[in-house]
């Protein structure tokens, strides 16, 4: 048996959470900080268009209810992210307001991970027959290596010129 996409995402949420720290740790320069922050977008991109893929594989596999749900969701909790990511870019390191945007992610991101455990993975696996569901770990871990390949820290959150048409 391969490995599952739900150790996938998790260990993209451990990474997530692990440069989120980096952004508050009080000995990190300015310049440390916005490093670790253009690294942290690289890093969300790449697992959105990972998940991306994922979940418009598992609709084209299902037209379940439960997974239409489950997609809205997860789109719902990267955009929700994207935002406070964006606004992070804007503001000077270190400042209060710069923490709150960064305890506000994690915050964000602690939900975002816990809704997959608990419902997101759950729908995916009731719903896609076992060997569909075992490809979905590629087709993550492929999507996720070409989005890593093709971004630039600079440009990764203004997406929207790169957002994806809705697909069929």
């Amino acid at each position: 048996m391969g490995t599952d996409v739900g150790l996938l995402l998790a260990r993209d949420h451990e990474e997530l959470e692990r440069s989120l720290v980096m952004l508050i740790e009080p000995w990190r320069s300015d310049a440390d900080k916005r490093s670790a922050l253009d690294d942290l977008c690289v890093g969300f991109v790449a697992h959105a268009e990972g998940q991306s893929a994922v979940l418009w594989e598992a609709l084209a596999q299902s037209p379940a209810a439960a997974v239409r749900r489950a997609v809205i969701q997860v789109f719902a909790a990267h955009e929700a992210q994207e935002s406070v990511l964006t606004e992070l870019r804007s503001v000077a390191p270190s400042t209060a307001r710069w923490h709150d945007l960064v305890q506000q992610l994690r915050d964000l991101l602690r939900v975002h991970s816990e809704q997959e455990d608990q419902s997101v993975l759950g729908a995916l696996r009731a719903h896609i027959e076992p060997a569909r569901y075992q490809r979905l770990a590629g087709a993550y871990a492929t999507e996720r290596l070409r989005a890593l390949g093709m971004l630039h820290p600079m440009s990764v959150i203004d997406r929207s010129a790169r957002r994806p048409a809705a697909r069929p």
